[in-house]
């Protein structure tokens, strides 16, 4: 008796349906990455506004960097650590009653931050915020006077806002779109500054 078993033809048939199905699912599968990538820093983005929110709850205004208050909104590059220490209550800053006003679930070390983990890196001294790609937000702005009104971009003027904090990163690609940036990734918590 003969034994029945797949041709070489059949088995190169349903290998090619395989690979067809792959290849439609899978732009699909990294159109839901990227917008689960979205959805997980923007709820990394609503903890950082929540913590500036309670920090200005309790001291009736907001937090600042340095010995004295700002005149006007404040702008900052490259001082997301210094901003966090202060919400976090670590070290001598105007958080004076030491209040971590951050979940102390994000909790993290240093290394697990880094490799993408993103979270709280919380010492003594100092905090550091990582999002999830392993950046710090490079820029952001705090509504010192409080009144609603925020100024954006240079040569923008005052954008009405109930935003309390601005901040803007480079994205997980570390460049600035339009000045080297691969993909359209730079992110932000307010849609005016997201490139059009």
């Amino acid at each position: 008796k003969s034994r029945g078993g797949f041709t070489l033809v059949e088995m190169l048939v349903v290998i090619g349906m395989i690979g067809a199905l792959a290849g439609i699912s899978f732009p699909v599968y990294k159109s839901i990455q990227k917008k689960v990538e979205k959805q997980q820093l923007e709820m990394e983005y609503r903890a950082l506004e929540r913590a500036v929110d309670n920090f200005q709850t309790e001291y009736n205004h907001m937090p600042y960097i340095g010995a004295n208050y700002p005149v006007g909104d404040g702008l900052y590059y490259n001082q997301t650590t210094e901003l966090i220490t202060v919400i976090c209550g670590a070290g001598d800053t105007s958080n004076f009653k030491k209040i971590n006003f951050f979940d102390t679930d994000t909790v993290v070390d240093q290394v697990a931050a880094l490799n993408g983990g993103g979270g709280l890196v919380l010492t003594a001294a100092t905090a550091s915020y990582y999002l999830s790609y392993g950046n710090q937000p490079i820029a952001f702005r705090l509504d010192h006077n409080m009144d609603d009104r925020m100024v954006i971009e240079y040569g923008v003027g005052e954008i009405p806002t109930t935003k309390k904090i601005i901040f803007w990163d480079a994205g997980p690609d570390g460049q600035w779109y339009g000045y080297g940036g691969t993909v359209n990734d730079d992110m932000t918590n307010f849609d005016e500054l997201r490139p059009k």
